[in-house]
């Protein structure tokens, strides 16, 4: 499984159906997301390779809230342009800020930061790591 997979991609739907790269059926099932009833082998092989609890890939709500466990989420994240690790993130947390290539990653990121807390979830501070560089107070991680 490749654990740059994006996350919210797996969490909006309700419905999912996995294929390899060949374009083959990953699974028998009618839905690789269903029923918690029957937790599928895939279901457990998502929750471990993008390190999402099982429950939330189940029955994933989007919003400003528990910031700081939805972010550990998005550490592996790889990207082709830096400022896609933010970006990605504005469905999981729905916020939205205007998407502008060549700020930066770290801008990026910065300005994600803000609209999420201006939701006013205080989990935002629950970080560790390097501070962003251009921001006058050390209080903004510089990515995930």
């Amino acid at each position: 499984m490749d654990e740059r997979v994006l996350d919210q991609e797996l969490l909006a739907p309700r419905r999912i159906k996995l294929f390899n790269k060949n374009w083959m059926l990953m699974t028998r099932h009618d839905n690789d997301k269903s029923d918690r009833s029957q937790e599928t082998e895939m279901i457990q092989i998502l929750g471990e390779a993008t390190r999402i609890p099982i429950s939330d890939l189940w029955d994933f709500r989007p919003g400003p809230h528990e910031m700081d466990k939805r972010m550990t989420w998005a550490v592996t994240r790889k990207s082709t342009r830096v400022e896609d690790v933010a970006y990605s993130l504005m469905g999981i947390f729905d916020v939205s800020i205007q998407v502008a290539y060549g700020e930066g990653g770290d801008r990026a990121f910065d300005r994600l930061i803000e609209a999420i807390m201006q939701s006013g979830d205080h989990s935002v501070f629950n970080w560790y790591g390097e501070a962003v560089h251009h921001h006058p107070s050390n209080i903004i991680p510089r990515s995930p």
